[in-house]
């Protein structure tokens, strides 16, 4: 139930940010939020000794 509500909601909210916005402008704010949270996970995960 969740994920569905969570769905809705999210393409309610990008559908009118794209219209706002633009395309180009939403994709670079994507890959920018995509490359922040891959750094963050570069730093933050735990490394094992193997």
């Amino acid at each position: 139930m969740t994920y569905t509500l969570g769905s809705v909601i999210g393409a309610l909210l990008g559908g009118s940010l794209i219209d706002q916005s633009g395309v180009s402008t939403m994709l670079l704010f994507a890959s920018i939020a995509s490359i922040i949270g891959a750094v963050i996970l570069f730093f933050f995960t735990e490394r094992t000794a193997d």
